[in-house]
């Protein structure tokens, strides 16, 4: 047991995950969560591009006022590393997991009432200790777990955002004779499974974080840092994901990206703060007029358009205080950007 609710665990399983049929991921360790040594055999199914990458996805590089679009960016298969199952053992338990990150397996195991949430661990850094411990270092690959409870949590909807939020109809999205079409929509609004198109941007703050925090031998650093964040936000919403399809849901959400793009300078019009009220406004209104299409009726326009937009940043936010009020890791719903700001 490692302290802070962590353990290791000793994974067993082929390299060969990233091919597309159906895989098997065994996971052996000795629960202090279960009480006793579990073995659980997750079935991984990879997900297809479209369940949460667009069709249309754009990858944007940005410097300043000049921006342009990464090549490769609309050409990565996240279906490759992006996956979706469940433990053998627990028929009722979903798991999200990735290995976008060379390899590394990252993601959830939902069970019960509790997360589980797991990263393989540096092995520079199981060197480093191994050393400051006098101990030998593992052979075999590591993953770190971290339990977190859900009995505690809220639900950040209320009656005054709720109605802020509009989401298309599934069904209507993935409309192959007409996918834009307004008249396909509107004959499917029955629908239960709802989607979400999503732009994710990521300033110049965590940009340069990612550098500071990253080692790099290659030869082309930039391309191996939009590399690293292209990987951590697929992972990142693939996680998400699991929220929006819970069984307390009676509609289904699923998020489909359709731009994510990376300041590696301050971007011209956007007015950083530490004060995360002051920044989503500047935010709002900056993203505002990057969205293709009208506020209203753009997704009908354009496959480009987005619903919501969400700010990555670097910075340490607070509410109203800044010595007291720290915002990391309490992120509500009402701070994601909606289209109808009035109400």
């Amino acid at each position: 047991r490692i302290p802070g609710g962590s353990m290791h665990l000793y994974p067993r399983f082929k390299r060969s995950i990233q091919e597309t049929e159906t895989k098997e991921l065994n996971l052996i360790f000795k629960s202090p969560f279960l009480n006793r040594h579990q073995h659980l055999k997750l079935d991984i199914i990879p997900r297809a591009q479209t369940s949460l990458i667009s069709p249309h996805f754009k990858f944007i590089v940005r410097d300043g006022s000049k921006s342009y679009a990464k090549e490769n960016g609309s050409s990565h298969h996240p279906e490759l590393c992006l996956y979706r199952g469940s433990v053998r053992e627990f028929p009722e338990s979903s798991v999200s997991l990735s290995s976008c990150d060379e390899g590394k397996l990252n993601g959830i195991i939902h069970l019960d009432d509790k997360d589980f949430l797991f990263e393989s661990v540096d092995p520079s850094r199981l060197k480093r200790e191994a050393l400051q411990h006098k101990i030998s270092s593992p052979d075999d690959e590591i993953i770190q777990i971290h339990e977190r409870s859900n009995s505690f949590g809220k639900c950040g909807l209320n009656k005054r955002n709720k109605k802020r939020f509009f989401a298309l109809n599934m069904d209507a999205w993935t409309d192959n004779e007409s996918p834009y079409s307004f008249q396909s929509r509107v004959k499917r609004q029955a629908s239960k499974r709802k989607a979400i198109e999503l732009a994710v941007f990521v300033d110049d703050v965590l940009y340069s974080n990612v550098q500071n925090n990253l080692d790099s031998n290659k030869d082309n650093h930039d391309e191996f840092f939009l590399t690293k964040i292209q990987n951590i936000v697929f992972t990142y919403l693939n996680s998400v994901q699991l929220l929006y399809e819970s069984s307390r849901l009676s509609t289904k959400f699923e998020l489909i990206l359709v731009r994510l793009e990376v300041a590696r300078t301050p971007i011209r019009g956007l007015i950083k703060h530490r004060n995360i009220e002051r920044y989503l406004e500047s935010f709002c209104g900056w993203q505002k007029s990057i969205n293709p299409g009208g506020i209203f009726m753009g997704d009908l326009d354009t496959p480009d358009h987005w619903d919501h937009g969400l700010m990555l940043t670097g910075l340490n936010l607070y509410d109203t205080h800044p010595k007291y009020d720290n915002v990391i890791g309490n992120i509500q719903i009402n701070y994601y950007y909606y289209t109808n700001k009035d109400e």
